[in-house]
């Protein structure tokens, strides 16, 4: 009981952070405003353009995270009390969350990598993307 309590504390704090991201983040759309007309701003130095890959890329590795925790739920469920089934899909669901969490910290710590780099060149800390 206390696992998922502690799983649900940490999900919504995630969420929390997150929505407070976002809205930092959408302040800063790359629109400018020129005359009355607002215009796209298409220069992106490498650091940005890094930090949009890897979270097209972490975006992608949550799909197939999606997809991996409904496979595994549908072999635990259709295993109809057979043992080898439920192992198979405990061992899916292990696997897919040990790598969603290495996926993760590797964005945690190249999001703190590219913000440094920036940092030093520009002299402020922005976040990339």
């Amino acid at each position: 009981m206390f696992k998922r309590f502690a799983l649900g504390s940490f999900l919504v704090c995630s969420l929390a952070f997150s929505a407070h991201r976002v809205q930092a983040l959408t302040l800063d759309t790359g629109l400018t405003a020129a005359g009355g007309v607002a215009t796209y701003n298409t220069t992106r130095s490498v650091e940005d353009t890094v930090g949009l890959l890897i979270k097209v890329f972490v975006g992608l590795l949550g799909i197939v995270f999606l997809i991996l925790t409904l496979y595994a739920g549908f072999l635990w469920m259709t295993a109809a009390g057979d043992a080898k089934k439920v192992d198979k899909a405990k061992g899916i669901l292990t696997s897919s969350v040990i790598g969603l969490a290495i996926c993760l910290s590797a964005y945690t710590i190249t999001t703190f990598v590219i913000a440094q780099i920036q940092y030093t060149q520009q002299g402020t800390v922005q976040v990339p993307g």
